[in-house]
């Protein structure tokens, strides 16, 4: 089954109830992260605790509201892929997310062509004979010819994609 979560603020508006009434209510009734969850500095509660306390505060429709309020189109419908509930030595139970991530297809490898005076950064060019220029910590632990590992950054720079060597021409846990 799939369960979406909403935003208590959407709920408390849309029900015409004071948000702090709301909040309250929540409290008494719901167990943190089983019935809600703090995403990205907003409350999020499951369907079936936003219908118990929109039971609890007596609202006008609660049901005919939770469905306009989960099929109007502004409306940001967040699924809850996989639930699961792992019981602590404390006896709670911790509600998890899984959201899918993608997946990383390997290390962009890179042959250092030049190193510039600068010791922040080493031009290198990659297997389609692009050239760049790569931020590493300190450039004299690199030599001409060394493949190194890179992943794009935002500005027109790269940056090293494993940690920096220690000893010279030697990246640590990388072979290419």
């Amino acid at each position: 089954m799939t369960e979406y979560l909403i935003k208590e603020a959407e709920l408390a508006e849309a029900s015409g109830i004071s948000r702090s009434l709301f909040q309250k209510k929540r409290e008494e009734l719901l167990k943190p992260y089983a019935d809600f969850m703090k995403i990205k500095n907003a409350l999020h509660l499951t369907e079936d605790a936003a219908l118990r306390v929109l039971v609890a505060l007596e609202a006008s429709s609660p049901a005919n509201l939770l469905e306009g309020l989960l099929g109007r189109s502004g409306a940001k419908k967040e699924p809850v892929q996989k639930i699961e509930k792992n019981a602590t030595s404390l006896g709670t139970m911790n509600l998890l997310i899984y959201r899918p991530r993608p997946k990383k297809i390997g290390p962009i490898v890179a042959v250092i062509i030049k190193l510039p005076l600068n010791n922040r950064i080493v031009d290198a060019e990659l297997e389609s004979t692009q050239k760049i220029r790569v931020k590493v910590k300190d450039s004299r632990m690199f030599v001409k010819g060394q493949r190194i590992p890179v992943k794009k950054t935002a500005g027109p720079c790269w940056a090293l994609d494993a940690k920096n060597p220690r000893r010279k021409g030697r990246i640590p846990d990388f072979t290419a």
